[in-house]
């Protein structure tokens, strides 16, 4: 980490805010927690749903376990890996969907978004 930037208070502020936020030091699980918790304010009335834990339970433990078949294939160029990234990404977008079918309607765009933001916590 750049020393220099801890010189400003908002920074530290939000490192502060961001770690207490991490509950373990597992990516994966902190990953997908930040991401729902992004996505959250788009489930209105989900909150209601009777069956609310049980489905991000299964959600969690679907994005987590997804993303290793994104890491295991040998790809060799760079066309495949994307190819090969947005095969991934929509079919893991429909496993979603599935996870809330008759539960809750979760649209597409939101597992979109949920996987989106993952990844990019996950690389970061």
């Amino acid at each position: 980490m750049n020393t220099a930037i801890l010189e400003y208070p908002y920074v530290i502020e939000f490192y502060n805010i961001v770690n207490n936020k991490l509950e373990s030091n597992n990516c994966k699980q902190n990953a997908v927690r930040l991401a729902y918790r992004d996505l959250q304010r788009t489930l209105r009335g989900f909150g209601k749903c009777s069956e609310k834990e049980s489905i991000k339970r299964e959600l969690y433990t679907l994005i987590e376990n997804d993303y290793e078949q994104l890491l295991l294939p040998n790809i060799n160029n760079e066309l495949n890996i994307r190819r090969q990234f947005d095969i991934w990404h929509k079919t893991l977008c429909e496993k979603c969907k599935k996870v809330f079918d008759g539960k809750f309607n979760f649209t597409y765009g939101q597992a979109q978004k949920l996987i989106n933001m993952f990844c990019k916590i996950c690389i970061w």
